[in-house]
């Protein structure tokens, strides 16, 4: 029995299915899980921290994670189960952490860069890298809303795109920039592969792009700022950090970023303050 007919067998159809896209993950990041240690296992899930914020994402990979090794005893591959006593607790950092942002200048150097080459003699797809960082740069949407992305959701004549949303974040639609527009045009044109699909991106096998798959194509950007975590998350962050900072009204900003509770954006606001209080305090100091 193989991994994925164990995980069809023992879980329902969607929680399977999103197991699958977890452990590709966590593979991409291990090498040889089969043969793996606690404290291997433990490091990359500390990266894992880094890269989501959401103490729940990283909880959801780890059970995913743990059925993996549950599949190896299964089959006598392995005789123990090297992370079966993991528990997670929240340590989620409720405030932002300014430092670890990105700059406007910053994100759009990154557009501008090529990813660092993990295959030697794979197809580059360019064109289509550049779009996916420019949605996550000009129109601040998240992962999950770009791989929703249907080529209805376009037009380019009125140069909007429609956001869909998700448990997250509200549906809505946002302009697009002049250059994006030409980046659409040329990717379905030239470089998306022909399918039956309705979804914009589309992999190298014909099947649409999983969020997941967008978060590896933004990690091969990480060599570009090794100072800093770059991820869909931090870029999605930045960008809201960065139209309060233009002076942005709070609500445009959380209709523009999909913000569900007004709180959420308001955070941004609170640590730009608190950050500017401690540059004062840095140069100016009250004695």
């Amino acid at each position: 029995m193989d991994l994925k007919s164990y995980l069809q067998k023992n879980l329902s159809p969607a929680t399977a299915a999103r197991y699958e896209r977890d452990l590709q993950l966590f593979f991409f990041h291990l090498k040889q899980p089969g043969t793996a240690t606690y404290k291997q296992i433990m490091d990359v899930i500390g990266v894992l921290r880094k890269k989501y914020s959401n103490p729940k994402t990283v909880n959801r990979i780890l059970a995913a994670i743990k059925k993996y090794y549950d599949y190896l005893l299964h089959t006598g591959t392995r005789k123990d189960h090297p992370c079966k006593s993991i528990a997670l607790r929240d340590t989620r950092r409720r405030n932002i952490q300014l430092q670890d942002l990105f700059s406007t200048q910053e994100l759009e150097y990154l557009i501008e860069s090529k990813p660092k080459s993990q295959h030697k003699n794979r197809k580059t797809n360019q064109i289509r890298n550049k779009l996916l960082l420019s949605l996550l740069i000009y129109q601040g949407m998240a992962r999950t809303e770009i791989s929703k992305i249907e080529i209805d959701d376009i037009n380019l004549e009125e140069g909007t795109i429609r956001a869909r949303g998700d448990e997250r974040t509200s549906s809505r639609t946002l302009p697009l920039k002049a250059k994006q527009v030409h980046l659409i045009y040329e990717y379905i044109h030239k470089e998306r592969p022909e399918t039956e699909s309705g979804k914009l991106f589309i992999g190298l096998r014909g099947d649409p792009m999983s969020s997941d798959c967008l978060c590896r194509i933004v990690l091969r950007y990480q060599y570009l700022f090794p100072e800093k975590m770059l991820n869909s998350q931090t870029i999605r962050m930045s960008v809201t950090r960065n139209l309060l900072k233009e002076g942005k009204d709070i609500r445009v900003v959380q209709t523009y970023m999909g913000h569900k509770s007004p709180g959420t954006t308001e955070k941004y606001k609170q640590s730009h303050t608190e950050a500017l209080k401690a540059e004062i305090q840095k140069y100016h100091p009250i004695k």
